[in-house]
């Protein structure tokens, strides 16, 4: 992946990464319920995951390594 492409991504608003990763699913053949039921948890789970609402460092390592989800995909909100 181009570092071009990386930084475009970085500047996504959250709506159009979302948009972009279903994208990215729907090219590799996968859909968020096949890769919750893979990863043994819900669909919502897996979308708090991707969206930043929950932090599970082992399951978005899997997300990023087993499934090959561009990181940037991912939120990473902080607590404040």
């Amino acid at each position: 992946m181009s570092a071009e492409y990386q930084k475009c991504s970085a500047d996504l608003s959250e709506e159009q990464k979302h948009t972009e990763l279903k994208v990215h699913l729907m090219r590799r053949g996968l859909s968020q319920r096949q890769i919750a039921r893979d990863l043994g948890i819900t669909v919502q789970y897996l979308n708090d995951i991707i969206r930043g609402r929950r932090r599970a460092p082992s399951l978005r390592q899997r997300l990023i390594q087993d499934f090959e989800i561009p990181a940037q995909y991912l939120e990473e909100k902080t607590a404040a």
